[in-house]
């Protein structure tokens, strides 16, 4: 498969696999999320899996019949073939979510973490992880919403370079930062029944940010450092941002935060016309797409 990966995500560096992984705790994200969904027999569909890792900690909590872990840039798909080789039901492949490579009803559980603010058309990626779930299956959502963005007090020097970017990434690279509010409205659009709905804080610093979060905010900004370069135009110019930046999460008298949403529902057993909830993008009901795993 041949894509322009940074299209789809501008943070690409060889570390940031490290940073993917190092942000979640992969056994509880399981336990907190995931626990009241999975049993023995059932087939898993990470979308934007990632380095896998959650893949690796759903097969170890329950025996599961297949997981796949699919992401669209290839280092990714390496780092997840690598996380989860100990289970021998487990596969991670190359795919974009807007045109998902699998048949139609082929997994019992299709989730998505912190993806859909990446997707240029989240609708359609959505529509497809409801299209290979199977009737009765379930979907999972989770996404961020305000990420980099609310802070107390205002810097306006800060808040304008953040602005810069994340406007630049919203028109050029389909960059939302504010995903996690409609996923709601998404899941509903195509269909989904049940639908389940959860928000809370991700982001929460007040006062100076701890070492690992800082370090972790670092990562973020130096992989990121060759997009950021492009939109501010220059190199030095980038430097400047995320000193501030980081100089701003190192003082006593600030608060940043962002929220999390979670979102779950069922594909229903007899499923309707996906027109019938504005799903339907390609003048097909969207579910008569069929490919090969």
């Amino acid at each position: 498969m041949k894509t322009d990966e940074k299209k789809y995500y501008f943070m690409e560096d060889e570390k940031e696999n490290e940073r993917l992984a190092s942000k979640v705790d992969p056994d509880q994200f399981v336990e907190k999320y995931l626990k009241p969904y999975l049993y023995d027999g059932i087939s898993v569909l990470d979308v934007g899996s990632g380095p896998g890792v959650i893949g690796r900690a759903i097969g170890e909590f329950c025996s599961c019949d297949n997981i796949v872990a699919l992401d669209i840039v290839s280092g990714r798909v390496v780092a997840a073939k690598q996380n989860m080789s100990g289970n021998t039901k487990s596969s991670a492949t190359q795919g974009d979510a807007i045109s998902l490579p699998f048949l139609s009803n082929s997994f019992d559980f299709v989730m998505a973490r912190f993806l859909i603010e990446y997707v240029s058309n989240p609708e359609l990626a959505i529509d497809e992880m409801v299209r290979v779930c199977k009737p009765g299956g379930r979907i999972f959502f989770q996404d961020l919403d305000g990420q980099i963005l609310w802070h107390y007090p205002e810097d306006k020097e800060l808040q304008l370079g953040l602005e810069n970017i994340m406007n630049y990434l919203k028109l050029y690279k389909g960059f939302d930062p504010f995903a996690g509010r409609k996923l709601y409205h998404y899941a509903f659009s195509a269909g989904v029944s049940d639908i389940y709905v959860k928000a809370e804080s991700y982001h929460f610093f007040p006062g100076k940010i701890d070492r690992k979060n800082y370090e972790l905010w670092e990562m973020k900004f130096n992989n990121a450092m060759e997009s950021a370069t492009k939109i501010l135009g220059s190199r030095n110019k980038a430097l400047e941002l995320k000193k501030h930046f980081l100089d701003y999460f190192s003082r006593e008298d600030t608060l940043t935060y962002s929220v999390v949403f979670t979102v779950s529902g069922i594909k229903p057993k007899i499923f309707p016309d996906l027109a019938l909830y504005g799903g339907d993008h390609n003048g097909t009901n969207g579910f008569e797409k069929e490919g090969t795993i």
